[in-house]
């Protein structure tokens, strides 16, 4: 491997890459796989074709917490436990593909609360065809869950930098899991 590569995936070192956008990214983010029980389970979907298509769900946890003042606070841990990626399909076969490894979780679409997803989803085609949300409702109703986020970069990254940060008990707001590995990959 390059050295920059080798410091970061044999030695843990992930503040070797210059020009990382969220260069507070690093191991302690990273946690072990796990099947979610009892949480608010929430999704985010960037269409790709060719270039890659990422379908990720979390956990958001509400953690109470002791102040200085022994009062429990409230925060919140999100934590990313589930991906697909991956290009050259048509939205029935994410479809597909993402309802059988929710099965493998024992999870079904009508256990996620939403999902966020590019905006352009939602438009029909050039040629007036059908959008690429639709298709994913003609493939399973339970789509409906299905959301256009804001295109807000500037807020986006400054929100992303607030979750990467650590909360009051010490540990990052935001975490993924090791599973997650393009998730990880890019996040930095």
């Amino acid at each position: 491997l390059p050295e920059q590569q080798r410091k970061a995936y044999l030695e843990g070192s992930w503040d070797v890459f210059a020009g990382q956008f969220f260069d507070i990214w690093s191991p302690k983010h990273i946690i072990t796989p796990f099947v979610p029980h009892d949480n608010i389970i929430v999704g985010g979907m960037d269409w790709g074709r060719a270039k890659p298509f990422s379908f990720h769900l979390a956990t958001v946890e509400k953690i109470f917490w002791q102040n200085e003042d022994s009062e429990l606070e409230p925060f919140y841990r999100v934590k990313t436990f589930f991906e697909i990626y991956g290009t050259q399909k048509n939205p029935q076969d994410w479809s597909q593909i993402i309802k059988d490894k929710l099965y493998k979780y024992g999870l079904k679409l009508s256990d996620i609360s939403w999902i966020q997803c590019d905006p352009t989803i939602f438009n029909k085609g050039n040629d007036n065809s059908i959008s690429i949300r639709d298709q994913f409702f003609q493939d399973d109703e339970r789509w409906r869950i299905l959301q256009p986020a804001k295109n807000e970069r500037v807020a986006g990254w400054t929100y992303m930098f607030r979750w990467l940060a650590n909360a009051p008990d010490g540990e990052p707001f935001y975490q993924s899991t090791s599973n997650c590995v393009n998730l990880n990959r890019t996040i930095p």
